[in-house]
């Protein structure tokens, strides 16, 4: 099954199409599964911390998943090659070790996606200080996000699904405030 996460990779890595995590002082293309990679961590750290969850989603990225990749004020998203790589060298921040993705481009240029046009949840959810996070609820958002990139100009979340929410929500508050005045 595909995974929707929001990675939070150093920007340096965008324009090579690919996202990058922390953890300079631990390899994780050497190992074949989280347990592992979790365990020479607390080996070498003492401890994970509350990061199991974020070590283990970001470890099982797959090819097909979709990252989202907050950048200040906007976004871009990659589907992920899978390709993982290890660059304890890296200085653009917290990225050594580092996966291929495919960022969405149009005319070659990656498509950034400004966070005031994205639904208020999703936005919402961009903005926690977690550096990996499971996106899995906005699925549907981001493939209508998706679907519609190469028409980024006239650029429109509102889709038939939003559309009936709002529409249900005026029904709902007419039938309340008709309530009210009985």
């Amino acid at each position: 099954m595909k995974k929707y996460l929001m990675v939070r990779s150093p920007e340096k890595l965008i324009n090579e199409n690919k996202i990058g995590y922390g953890w300079k002082q631990i390899n994780f293309s050497a190992h074949n599964d989280t347990k592992t990679v979790i365990q020479e961590i607390i080996e070498k750290n003492g401890s994970i911390g509350r990061m199991t969850n974020q070590v283990k989603n970001y470890f099982e990225i797959k090819k097909g998943d979709i990252v989202i990749v907050p950048v200040g004020k906007k976004i871009a998203i990659a589907q992920v090659k899978g390709t993982k790589y290890y660059d304890d060298l890296f200085k653009g921040g917290h990225g050594a070790n580092q996966i291929d993705v495919e960022f969405f481009k149009k005319d070659g240029k990656v498509i950034y996606i400004p966070r005031s046009k994205l639904k208020e949840d999703l936005e919402s959810r961009l903005k926690l200080r977690t550096t990996i996070g499971d996106l899995a609820r906005f699925s549907q958002e981001i493939d209508h996000i998706i679907q519609n990139l190469n028409d980024f100009g006239s650029f429109d979340l509102k889709n038939s699904f939003q559309e009936k929410i709002d529409q249900y929500e005026k029904e709902f508050k007419a039938e309340l405030l008709n309530a009210l005045w009985k």
